[in-house]
């Protein structure tokens, strides 16, 4: 799970703290710390009765790839940063009717690294 927290340094390692006492969390990180690692979004857009070509276009400046198509429109699939999603989905929306769904950020560290593990939890019985 990525959990984005955009604040002070102190904050995130308070996050991070209590992330690692939950029950069911191996380990928890910071990976604006850890380098190097990778972050994006993603999203989906159905854009329907448009002009193909220029659809076609647009998605291969962005990056985007059509994963659908139909003699209704196209299914584009388009991953990055937030802002060039934003782009993205505003240059699309030009074009006319379409339809967007989007993903969260989500991150991986590329660097190998063990697991720390804490010890299993044990009820205390009186």
């Amino acid at each position: 799970m990525t959990i984005v927290v955009r604040h002070r340094t102190q904050l995130r390692s308070q996050v991070i703290k209590q992330m690692n006492k939950l029950v069911n969390v191996l380990q928890a990180s910071d990976l604006t710390i850890l380098r190097p690692s990778s972050a994006n979004g993603g999203c989906c857009a159905c854009a329907r009765r448009c002009q193909p070509h220029r659809i076609l276009k647009e998605a291969e400046i962005f990056g985007a790839r059509v994963v659908d198509s139909s003699t209704e429109g196209f299914a584009l699939e388009a991953t990055g940063d937030s802002e060039k999603l934003d782009e993205f989905i505003d240059v699309m929306r030009s074009y006319g009717e379409i339809e967007v769904t989007r993903s969260g950020a989500i991150a991986v560290s590329l660097e190998a690294k063990k697991l720390r593990l804490a010890r299993p939890f044990t009820e205390m019985r009186p």
